[in-house]
Protein backbone atom coordinates (compact mmCIF):
# COMPACT_ATOMS: atom_id res chain seq x y z
CA UNK A 1 0.00 0.00 0.00
CA UNK A 2 1.61 2.93 -1.05
CA UNK A 3 2.12 6.29 1.03
CA UNK A 4 2.27 9.97 0.07
CA UNK A 5 3.78 12.15 2.17
CA UNK A 6 3.04 15.71 1.89
CA UNK A 7 5.11 18.27 3.08
CA UNK A 8 4.76 22.43 3.79
CA UNK A 9 8.01 24.04 3.84
CA UNK A 10 8.60 28.03 3.97
CA UNK A 11 11.74 30.91 4.91
CA UNK A 12 14.95 29.22 5.51
CA UNK A 13 13.79 26.14 7.20
CA UNK A 14 15.81 23.79 4.45
CA UNK A 15 18.11 22.14 7.51
CA UNK A 16 14.37 20.78 8.70
CA UNK A 17 13.19 19.85 6.03
CA UNK A 18 16.15 17.50 5.02
CA UNK A 19 15.49 15.74 8.21
CA UNK A 20 12.14 15.20 7.42
CA UNK A 21 12.31 14.14 4.18
CA UNK A 22 14.88 11.41 5.65
CA UNK A 23 12.87 10.13 7.98
CA UNK A 24 9.90 9.51 4.96
CA UNK A 25 12.81 7.53 3.12
CA UNK A 26 13.53 5.57 6.01
CA UNK A 27 9.74 4.85 6.57
CA UNK A 28 9.60 3.76 3.13
CA UNK A 29 7.36 6.66 1.97
CA UNK A 30 6.59 5.66 -2.03
CA UNK A 31 5.98 9.53 -2.95
CA UNK A 32 7.48 13.23 -1.18
CA UNK A 33 5.42 15.77 -2.39
CA UNK A 34 7.04 19.17 -1.16
CA UNK A 35 5.21 22.31 -1.51
CA UNK A 36 7.91 25.31 -1.43
CA UNK A 37 5.63 28.15 -0.24
CA UNK A 38 8.05 30.86 -1.58
CA UNK A 39 10.99 30.05 0.36
CA UNK A 40 14.41 32.19 0.96
CA UNK A 41 16.44 31.84 -2.34
CA UNK A 42 19.17 30.01 -0.44
CA UNK A 43 16.78 27.27 0.89
CA UNK A 44 15.44 26.89 -2.41
CA UNK A 45 18.48 26.03 -4.33
CA UNK A 46 19.37 23.52 -1.46
CA UNK A 47 16.16 22.01 -1.80
CA UNK A 48 15.97 21.65 -5.72
CA UNK A 49 19.67 20.31 -5.53
CA UNK A 50 18.29 17.39 -2.81
CA UNK A 51 15.38 16.73 -5.31
CA UNK A 52 17.45 16.19 -8.13
CA UNK A 53 19.48 13.47 -6.12
CA UNK A 54 16.78 11.76 -4.83
CA UNK A 55 14.02 12.29 -8.31
CA UNK A 56 12.72 9.19 -8.05
CA UNK A 57 10.79 9.82 -4.12
CA UNK A 58 10.75 13.44 -4.54
CA UNK A 59 8.53 16.07 -6.42
CA UNK A 60 8.78 19.35 -5.44
CA UNK A 61 6.10 22.19 -5.99
CA UNK A 62 8.08 26.22 -6.08
CA UNK A 63 5.30 28.47 -5.42
CA UNK A 64 5.67 32.18 -6.11
CA UNK A 65 3.96 33.49 -3.20
CA UNK A 66 3.42 32.19 0.63
CA UNK A 67 -0.31 30.79 -0.02
CA UNK A 68 -0.09 29.65 4.19
CA UNK A 69 -0.45 26.38 5.71
CA UNK A 70 -4.09 25.78 3.85
CA UNK A 71 -3.21 26.69 0.70
CA UNK A 72 0.18 24.99 0.77
CA UNK A 73 -1.69 21.58 2.10
CA UNK A 74 -4.41 22.03 -0.55
CA UNK A 75 -2.11 22.30 -3.47
CA UNK A 76 0.10 19.26 -2.21
CA UNK A 77 -2.60 17.30 -1.66
CA UNK A 78 -4.16 17.83 -5.05
CA UNK A 79 -0.50 16.93 -6.25
CA UNK A 80 -0.75 13.76 -4.23
CA UNK A 81 -4.07 13.03 -6.04
CA UNK A 82 -2.16 13.13 -9.62
CA UNK A 83 -0.35 9.78 -8.36
CA UNK A 84 -3.17 6.93 -8.30
CA UNK A 85 -0.84 4.50 -6.93
CA UNK A 86 -0.61 7.34 -3.59
CA UNK A 87 -3.39 5.57 -2.03
CA UNK A 88 -2.80 7.08 1.46
CA UNK A 89 -1.50 10.76 2.65
CA UNK A 90 0.14 11.95 5.26
CA UNK A 91 0.80 14.82 5.93
CA UNK A 92 3.50 16.92 7.43
CA UNK A 93 4.80 20.13 8.81
CA UNK A 94 8.64 21.10 7.61
CA UNK A 95 9.83 19.90 11.33
CA UNK A 96 7.72 16.42 11.88
CA UNK A 97 11.00 14.12 11.83
CA UNK A 98 9.27 10.56 11.89
CA UNK A 99 10.36 8.08 14.36
CA UNK A 100 11.18 4.47 12.75
CA UNK A 101 8.26 2.20 11.76
CA UNK A 102 5.81 4.97 12.03
CA UNK A 103 4.45 5.15 8.62
CA UNK A 104 3.93 1.20 9.08
CA UNK A 105 2.09 1.58 12.33
CA UNK A 106 0.11 3.91 10.77
CA UNK A 107 -0.91 1.43 8.30
CA UNK A 108 -1.54 -0.95 10.34
CA UNK A 109 -3.97 0.69 12.41
CA UNK A 110 -5.66 2.17 9.73
CA UNK A 111 -6.76 -1.62 8.41
CA UNK A 112 -7.62 -2.45 11.84
CA UNK A 113 -9.65 0.61 12.41
CA UNK A 114 -10.59 0.52 8.78
CA UNK A 115 -13.31 -2.29 9.19
CA UNK A 116 -15.34 -0.42 11.58
CA UNK A 117 -15.25 3.47 10.13
CA UNK A 118 -14.67 2.74 6.52
CA UNK A 119 -11.72 4.46 4.10
CA UNK A 120 -13.67 7.29 3.31
CA UNK A 121 -14.13 8.62 7.24
CA UNK A 122 -11.37 7.46 8.76
CA UNK A 123 -7.92 9.56 10.10
CA UNK A 124 -5.39 8.57 12.27
CA UNK A 125 -3.14 11.51 14.10
CA UNK A 126 0.38 10.75 14.66
CA UNK A 127 1.30 10.91 18.05
CA UNK A 128 3.69 14.31 18.04
CA UNK A 129 5.84 13.67 21.84
CA UNK A 130 6.21 17.00 22.51
CA UNK A 131 2.50 18.47 21.23
CA UNK A 132 -0.29 18.55 23.77
CA UNK A 133 -2.22 17.11 21.48
CA UNK A 134 -5.02 15.88 24.17
CA UNK A 135 -6.21 19.32 24.10
CA UNK A 136 -8.18 18.32 20.54
CA UNK A 137 -9.74 15.30 22.32
CA UNK A 138 -13.10 17.44 22.67
CA UNK A 139 -14.32 20.56 21.07
CA UNK A 140 -15.71 22.57 24.19
CA UNK A 141 -19.10 25.42 24.12
CA UNK A 142 -18.70 28.47 25.08
CA UNK A 143 -15.03 29.16 24.42
CA UNK A 144 -13.55 32.88 22.85
CA UNK A 145 -10.64 32.55 21.31
CA UNK A 146 -9.35 29.63 23.72
CA UNK A 147 -10.63 32.01 26.84
CA UNK A 148 -12.87 30.45 29.60
CA UNK A 149 -13.14 32.29 33.05
CA UNK A 150 -12.48 29.28 35.08
CA UNK A 151 -8.74 29.02 33.51
CA UNK A 152 -7.99 32.49 33.83
CA UNK A 153 -5.62 31.40 36.64
CA UNK A 154 -3.95 29.20 34.80
CA UNK A 155 -3.47 31.43 31.83
CA UNK A 156 -2.00 34.04 34.22
CA UNK A 157 0.44 31.31 35.22
CA UNK A 158 1.14 30.62 31.61
CA UNK A 159 2.84 34.00 31.04
CA UNK A 160 5.89 33.01 33.26
CA UNK A 161 5.98 29.12 33.22
CA UNK A 162 6.12 27.04 30.10
CA UNK A 163 3.10 24.87 29.52
CA UNK A 164 3.15 21.10 30.55
CA UNK A 165 2.95 18.67 27.64
CA UNK A 166 -0.02 16.57 28.71
CA UNK A 167 1.70 12.98 28.09
CA UNK A 168 -0.48 10.08 26.90
CA UNK A 169 -0.73 6.95 29.23
CA UNK A 170 0.66 3.42 27.57
CA UNK A 171 -2.76 2.35 28.09
CA UNK A 172 -4.04 4.53 25.56
CA UNK A 173 -3.00 2.57 22.41
CA UNK A 174 -5.36 5.14 20.52
CA UNK A 175 -7.81 7.96 21.57
CA UNK A 176 -10.36 9.47 19.57
CA UNK A 177 -10.15 13.16 18.70
CA UNK A 178 -12.38 16.14 17.73
CA UNK A 179 -9.41 17.60 15.77
CA UNK A 180 -6.11 16.83 14.80
CA UNK A 181 -3.36 19.37 13.90
CA UNK A 182 -1.64 18.65 9.91
CA UNK A 183 1.57 17.00 10.60
CA UNK A 184 1.21 13.67 11.34
CA UNK A 185 -2.27 13.42 9.93
CA UNK A 186 -3.17 10.22 8.05
CA UNK A 187 -5.58 9.51 5.73
CA UNK A 188 -6.91 7.56 2.43
CA UNK A 189 -7.45 9.46 -0.40
CA UNK A 190 -11.17 8.68 -0.34
CA UNK A 191 -11.55 10.62 2.85
CA UNK A 192 -10.96 13.67 0.77
CA UNK A 193 -13.40 13.28 -1.98
CA UNK A 194 -15.99 12.47 0.79
CA UNK A 195 -15.28 15.68 3.02
CA UNK A 196 -13.12 18.06 0.68
CA UNK A 197 -9.82 19.62 0.38
CA UNK A 198 -8.36 22.23 3.23
CA UNK A 199 -9.75 25.57 2.86
CA UNK A 200 -7.60 27.52 1.31
CA UNK A 201 -9.18 31.07 2.33
CA UNK A 202 -8.24 30.27 6.40
CA UNK A 203 -4.19 31.57 5.00
CA UNK A 204 -2.90 30.00 8.02
CA UNK A 205 -3.67 29.30 12.04
CA UNK A 206 -6.86 27.02 12.48
CA UNK A 207 -7.14 25.63 8.74
CA UNK A 208 -6.36 22.12 9.85
CA UNK A 209 -8.94 22.64 13.02
CA UNK A 210 -11.63 23.73 10.55
CA UNK A 211 -10.49 20.63 7.76
CA UNK A 212 -10.77 17.75 10.40
CA UNK A 213 -13.45 19.64 12.57
CA UNK A 214 -15.39 19.31 9.42
CA UNK A 215 -14.25 15.22 9.28
CA UNK A 216 -15.59 14.30 13.02
CA UNK A 217 -19.06 17.25 12.93
CA UNK A 218 -20.40 14.93 9.82
CA UNK A 219 -20.21 11.77 10.87
CA UNK A 220 -16.31 10.77 10.48
CA UNK A 221 -13.12 9.54 13.08
CA UNK A 222 -10.15 10.74 13.77
CA UNK A 223 -8.37 8.67 16.00
CA UNK A 224 -4.39 9.12 18.06
CA UNK A 225 -2.28 6.53 17.82
CA UNK A 226 0.41 6.18 20.30
CA UNK A 227 3.03 4.44 18.48
CA UNK A 228 3.22 6.37 15.56
CA UNK A 229 5.84 8.95 17.00
CA UNK A 230 6.97 12.15 16.06
CA UNK A 231 9.56 14.61 17.40
CA UNK A 232 8.83 18.11 16.22
CA UNK A 233 13.10 19.01 15.72
CA UNK A 234 12.17 23.04 16.03
CA UNK A 235 12.19 23.92 19.48
CA UNK A 236 11.26 27.25 18.43
CA UNK A 237 8.10 26.47 17.28
CA UNK A 238 7.10 23.39 19.43
CA UNK A 239 3.70 22.95 18.32
CA UNK A 240 2.44 26.47 20.33
CA UNK A 241 -0.83 28.02 19.58
CA UNK A 242 -0.89 31.47 20.05
CA UNK A 243 -3.39 31.58 22.73
CA UNK A 244 -1.36 29.86 25.69
CA UNK A 245 -1.42 32.74 28.16
CA UNK A 246 -2.97 35.92 27.95
CA UNK A 247 -0.08 38.26 26.99
CA UNK A 248 0.69 36.08 23.59
CA UNK A 249 -2.05 37.68 21.37
CA UNK A 250 -0.74 41.24 22.49
CA UNK A 251 2.82 40.25 21.53
CA UNK A 252 2.95 38.47 18.68
CA UNK A 253 3.78 39.84 15.31
CA UNK A 254 0.19 41.57 13.50
CA UNK A 255 -0.14 39.28 10.97
CA UNK A 256 -0.12 36.05 13.60
CA UNK A 257 -2.42 38.17 15.76
CA UNK A 258 -4.83 38.95 12.86
CA UNK A 259 -5.13 35.84 11.27
CA UNK A 260 -4.88 33.34 14.73
CA UNK A 261 -7.52 35.29 16.20
CA UNK A 262 -9.88 35.93 13.19
CA UNK A 263 -9.68 32.48 12.19
CA UNK A 264 -10.80 31.21 15.71
CA UNK A 265 -13.30 33.66 15.87
CA UNK A 266 -14.60 32.89 12.54
CA UNK A 267 -14.48 28.80 13.49
CA UNK A 268 -16.16 29.33 16.78
CA UNK A 269 -19.41 31.36 15.32
CA UNK A 270 -19.24 29.60 11.83
CA UNK A 271 -18.06 25.66 12.30
CA UNK A 272 -19.68 25.05 15.84
CA UNK A 273 -21.81 27.78 15.43
CA UNK A 274 -21.46 28.52 19.24
CA UNK A 275 -23.66 31.85 19.88
CA UNK A 276 -23.93 30.51 23.63
CA UNK A 277 -24.42 33.32 26.46
CA UNK A 278 -21.36 31.77 27.81
CA UNK A 279 -19.51 33.05 24.78
CA UNK A 280 -19.91 36.31 24.88
CA UNK A 281 -19.47 36.51 28.99
CA UNK A 282 -15.89 34.92 28.03
CA UNK A 283 -15.46 37.35 25.22
CA UNK A 284 -16.53 40.73 27.29
CA UNK A 285 -14.28 39.33 30.37
CA UNK A 286 -11.48 38.96 27.69
CA UNK A 287 -11.62 41.29 25.74
CA UNK A 288 -11.59 43.63 28.85
CA UNK A 289 -8.50 42.05 29.91
CA UNK A 290 -6.76 42.77 26.77
CA UNK A 291 -7.77 45.92 26.71
CA UNK A 292 -6.47 46.77 30.06
CA UNK A 293 -3.07 44.64 29.01
CA UNK A 294 -2.23 46.39 25.58
CA UNK A 295 -2.46 49.82 28.18
CA UNK A 296 -0.01 48.81 30.60
CA UNK A 297 2.28 47.23 28.17
CA UNK A 298 1.48 49.74 25.40
CA UNK A 299 0.34 47.14 22.84
CA UNK A 300 -2.77 50.00 21.64
CA UNK A 301 -2.26 48.83 17.98
CA UNK A 302 -2.22 45.31 18.68
CA UNK A 303 -5.39 45.31 20.28
CA UNK A 304 -6.62 47.17 17.41
CA UNK A 305 -5.53 44.39 15.22
CA UNK A 306 -7.57 41.83 17.80
CA UNK A 307 -10.51 44.04 17.65
CA UNK A 308 -10.66 43.87 13.87
CA UNK A 309 -9.93 40.42 13.83
CA UNK A 310 -12.83 39.00 15.87
CA UNK A 311 -14.91 41.68 13.70
CA UNK A 312 -14.16 39.73 10.16
CA UNK A 313 -13.96 35.97 11.95
CA UNK A 314 -17.13 36.73 13.47
CA UNK A 315 -18.81 38.37 10.13
CA UNK A 316 -17.56 35.70 8.24
CA UNK A 317 -14.99 37.29 6.07
CA UNK A 318 -11.70 35.17 5.13
CA UNK A 319 -9.32 35.04 2.70
CA UNK A 320 -6.00 37.12 2.15
CA UNK A 321 -5.75 40.76 4.10
CA UNK A 322 -3.27 42.92 2.16
CA UNK A 323 -2.82 44.27 5.75
CA UNK A 324 -1.16 41.71 7.07
CA UNK A 325 1.41 39.91 4.80
CA UNK A 326 2.83 36.64 5.35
Amino acid sequence: MNVCAVIVTYGDRFNFLKQVIQSCISNNVHKVVIVDNASYEESRLQLRRYAENNSEEIIVIHLPTNLGSAGGFKRGIEEAFKYRDCEYILLLDDDNVMFENCVNILLCNFRKFESLYGKDTLALSSYRINLDQLSNKAIKKGVFLGFQLEDLPGKFVGISKIRKIMSISANDASIELDTAPWGGLFFHRQLIQKYGFPNEKFILYGDDTEFTYRITKNGGKILLIRDAKIMDIDEKMGGESLNTNILTYLSASKSKIYYSVRNTAYFECHCKRDKSIKRKINKLIYILILRILSIIYNKKDNFNVINEAVKDGESGKLGYNIKYPL
